[in-house]
């Protein structure tokens, strides 16, 4: 077994123990709620203050929920996915939770740690796709990620003067944004570029930063120059072999 895997396996068995002793202590608390009812009842009925917490199923299951999303984060699974991944991802825990078993965690999240790297240059594939001038409707075509482009509908009027970004759109930027960081192996702050850039386009301003300068316009568009042709031509390498494909 490797180092990164006894690694996980100690998190793994810790955050399990944390999680089975507190399901423990809630049925304690439980047991504990169950008495003071009683004794409560043998003076009147109904003087026992409501709601009730005595749900330990609800409550196990909304626990396993919140272990999942935490174990995802701090593994860096969602640090590699785009947004829609993510939200994607949320949604299959939230719908149907499967148990924070040891069991459940090695064949989920180690199968999905080791698949990092696959997950972040489909990433790269869904986040950028439409950003190219030759991109096909078939997503099994390959495409290359041009050094300048243009994304519709990302702006709106910002009141009293200037623009602002789409709120629904905003998570496309944060996309790009994330992908050359960790292309630049420098830590991604979410949200950090996109109140800057609301900032510079409510004065009309153009917004520029080490990876990228950015221009809005009143029809709602923004065209983007990307600076790191060195991280572009990374990516475009990583597109085109996960096609198996030469760069064009």
């Amino acid at each position: 077994m490797e180092s990164t895997e006894i690694a996980l396996k100690r998190k793994i068995d810790e955050v399990v123990a944390i999680r089975n002793e507190s399901v423990k202590t809630y049925q304690g608390i439980l047991d504990s709620l169950a008495s003071i009812e009683r004794n409560l009842n043998s003076l009147d009925t109904y003087l026992f203050p409501h709601p009730r917490l005595d749900d330990l199923e609800k409550f196990s299951k909304e626990l396993d929920k919140r272990l999942w999303n935490h174990c995802f984060d701090k593994l860096g699974v969602f640090t590699v996915m785009n947004h829609n991944n993510i939200e994607k991802l949320r949604r299959e825990i939230e719908d149907k939770t499967p148990a924070f078993t040891e069991e459940n965690i090695e064949a989920t999240v180690t199968t999905m740690y080791q698949n990092r790297a696959k997950y972040f240059v489909e990433g790269i594939i869904q986040t950028f796709r439409e950003l190219s001038h030759d991109h096909k409707t078939n997503t099994n075509d390959k495409f290359k990620i041009p050094d300048k482009c243009v994304i519709k509908y990302m702006l709106e009027p910002c009141w009293p003067k200037g623009l602002r970004l789409r709120y629904n759109r905003e998570d496309k930027l944060g996309d790009i944004e994330r992908t050359f960081c960790l292309l630049d192996k420098e830590v991604f702050e979410a949200r950090k570029t996109q109140c800057e850039v609301n900032a510079s386009l409510l004065e009309g301003q153009t917004y520029e930063n080490k990876y990228f300068e950015l221009k809005g316009y009143k029809n709602g568009n923004i065209h983007l120059r990307f600076k790191r042709i060195d991280l572009l031509d990374l990516a475009n390498q990583m597109i085109a072999d996960y096609y198996g494909n030469t760069l064009k």
